[in-house]
């Protein structure tokens, strides 16, 4: 007897079990990343992209929507509730429902793949690439979006 290996997000809530896969919204059944946001919503970074899960129900963000092309490799939802998005092809983030690129000014670290994102005290990032430790200003960041 095998183990049954299905690839699927589950969630528990009242003893009950919903479960997610592509076939009801989520972009890939392989999820490489997860965070929760201070509000409860629920971050799944994917290869194909990332998923939002609130109140039950998946929102979708590709690179349809200004994410960068490749796999979502890490999340970190930040104090001022930004959710910054680690890729293959560098840093993005979501504020108010947009995905937000990073303009051509910033460091080309932060333009590699992205593997981890940490926030410290005075609210500086914090990335590990293939190649570097990046530490950045978040806000001077934020500034440099394109939208």
């Amino acid at each position: 007897m095998g183990w049954d290996l299905k690839r699927r997000l589950s969630r528990l809530k009242d003893g009950s079990f919903t479960t997610y896969t592509v076939a009801n919204g989520l972009v890939s059944n392989s999820i490489s990343s997860i965070a929760e946001s201070s509000d409860g919503t629920m971050w799944f970074g994917t290869p194909n992209g990332l998923n939002e899960l609130s109140e039950g129900h998946l929102r979708a963000y590709t690179s349809k929507d200004g994410l960068p092309p490749g796999s979502v490799n890490c999340l970190l939802p930040d104090s001022n509730g930004v959710l910054w998005i680690g890729t293959d092809n560098g840093l993005a983030f979501l504020r108010s429902g947009t995905v937000h690129a990073l303009s051509n000014d910033v460091p080309d670290s932060v333009r590699e793949a992205i593997f981890a994102i940490a926030e410290d005290k005075a609210g500086a990032l914090w990335m590990a690439t293939v190649k570097h430790i990046v530490r950045v200003d978040r806000d001077k960041l934020l500034r440099q979006a394109v939208c």
